[in-house]
């Protein structure tokens, strides 16, 4: 939390020295390394955790599992690996269904594919979760916009503009 990654690191291989199947270690480490943009060394700290919640009798209630699985999902998408995006939030919503953000960014996997309607259909289900959720507002709009559906784009952006008030996307696509 402080930023100081470098002891993080330190103390967080101590733990692995200690308990080298420690799946809170490997997560902990695969997030301060994508804070630091080394993309590769957090794929692998989050495949560890996959891979030693695989098969356990607790994978499908698993915390940190569901959390490894988004955060590969995450780096998916911005690798344009959408494909692997959507199984990896599949993965990730068979453990924690009422994950929102997760629906979102299965959306933009989704829409990476150019599958409109799976995008769509994901959305729908993120905001039955979250009805405020600005960023899914936007994207379904936007979703909306690709099909020419003016009437429907035009709604979402309205309610993205006016639960994100500062953000300019919103306010620009309505305009």
């Amino acid at each position: 939390a402080a930023g100081n990654y470098k002891a993080a690191i330190e103390q967080f291989e101590n733990a692995l020295k200690i308990d080298p199947e420690h799946t809170g270690a490997y997560l902990d480490l695969g997030i301060v390394a994508m804070l630091q943009g080394e993309f590769d060394a957090a794929g692998r700290s989050f495949e560890k955790v996959v891979e030693l919640t695989e098969g356990s009798s607790f994978a499908a209630v698993n915390n940190r599992r569901e959390l490894a699985l988004y955060n590969l999902g995450i780096m998916a998408v911005d690798q344009s690996r959408y494909e692997d995006a959507i199984g990896y939030f599949k993965g990730a919503l068979r453990i924690r269904r009422d994950a929102s953000d997760t629906y979102y960014h299965l959306a933009r996997a989704y829409q990476g594919l150019d599958e409109v309607e799976a995008a769509q259909e994901q959305l729908e289900i993120a905001l039955l979760f979250d009805p405020n959720y600005a960023q899914a507002h936007f994207l379904m709009g936007q979703l909306y916009e690709r099909l020419d559906d003016h009437i429907n784009a035009s709604n979402h952006f309205q309610i993205a503009a006016s639960l994100a008030p500062d953000a300019d996307p919103p306010a620009e696509a309505l305009a």
